[in-house]
């Protein structure tokens, strides 16, 4: 039987767990601990970290309940004083990252749309009162490439940077849901497309090219306003000097979308695809200085290079 690894600060006090919990033996062994329904307590808690052991473990096959669990109790996890930055940052990037996989592996939905937006608003609210800090996040973003999982990553980028930058609590949020959703209208792209494993033709560019504008289509349909998270989705491959999908220059690009674009070309280069290796940050931030000097925003460049310096 499969187990998975589950972080006590993960768990919610005083309150019935959704799946039973097992303990580890040192020769590895499991043996149960808790069983569903039954109160996780704050003296197990301690006796347990009193013990050195700061995880139990749940099957494998319960991992969908767990995802359900983080997203319902999320806000009361966060309300633990004890949990420190890097553990904050744990539990809000899982959240995040459960909610994009399953947005890009069963559908877009409306209400997938607004728990995203919730959870970044989440994210916000902590970086902002310095409850976690970037360079926490900045640990966890994933170097092997998949849809949701680079759409988390540039959420984190573009939030670090948001917040070196001053941004408003306000303009924050609206960077980060643009951020996290910038890639939405892949969803509508054949995954044979998006993980091709070498070159696209030209039929298949164009096709790909598209995304953006299916984005925009698809939060537009569903309500959305935000002209901040409107801008990202739609113009987040556009470049300063017009060589973009859709040729817009300069000014007409917000800030906000500048500053997605450097984390998305960021993300892009230093994760592992099917059809390269990741470069290094080194190799990365040269591409962009040199290359796409004319291209995108250099002020956003320096600025990541001097977060990624502190990670």
């Amino acid at each position: 039987m499969a187990f998975v690894a589950l972080p006590l600060h993960q768990l919610l006090l005083g309150a019935p767990t959704a799946f039973d919990l097992y303990m580890q033996y040192a020769n590895g062994q499991k043996v149960l601990f808790c069983v569903k329904g039954h109160l996780f307590s704050c003296e197990q808690k301690e006796h347990l970290l009193q013990s050195d052991i700061d995880c139990l473990y749940i099957k494998e096959e319960d991992c969908k309940k767990l995802k359900q669990y983080r997203a319902d109790n999320l806000v009361l996890l966060l309300q633990d004083s004890t949990l420190n930055s890097d553990e904050r940052a744990q539990l809000l990037h899982e959240s995040v990252s459960d909610q994009m996989q399953d947005m890009f592996d069963h559908g877009v939905r409306q209400s997938s749309v607004a728990n995203s937006k919730k959870y970044i608003e989440a994210m916000v609210a902590e970086m902002m009162s310095n409850k976690v800090h970037s360079e926490a996040l900045l640990r966890l973003t994933a170097h092997d490439y998949s849809t949701y999982s680079h759409s988390v990553n540039v959420a984190i980028y573009a939030l670090a940077l948001g917040k070196e930058l001053g941004l408003s609590v306000a303009s924050m949020t609206s960077l980060g849901a643009g951020a996290l959703l910038h890639d939405l209208g892949k969803s509508k792209i054949s995954p044979f497309i998006i993980n091709k494993p070498g070159p696209l033709t030209f039929a298949e560019y164009q096709k790909m090219k598209k995304h953006p504008e299916i984005g925009y289509e698809i939060l537009v349909n569903m309500g959305e306003t935000d002209p901040i998270i409107l801008n990202i989705v739609l113009y987040h491959h556009e470049k300063l000097d017009g060589s973009g999908y859709a040729g817009i220059l300069g000014d007409a690009i917000s800030i906000e979308t500048q500053v997605v674009t450097v984390a998305d070309i960021f993300d892009a280069l230093t994760t592992n695809r099917t059809y390269k290796m990741a470069a290094s940050y080194f190799t990365s931030f040269k591409t962009m200085k040199v290359v796409m000097k004319y291209q995108i925003n250099m002020k956003y460049v320096d600025l990541l290079i001097k977060l990624m310096g502190k990670e």
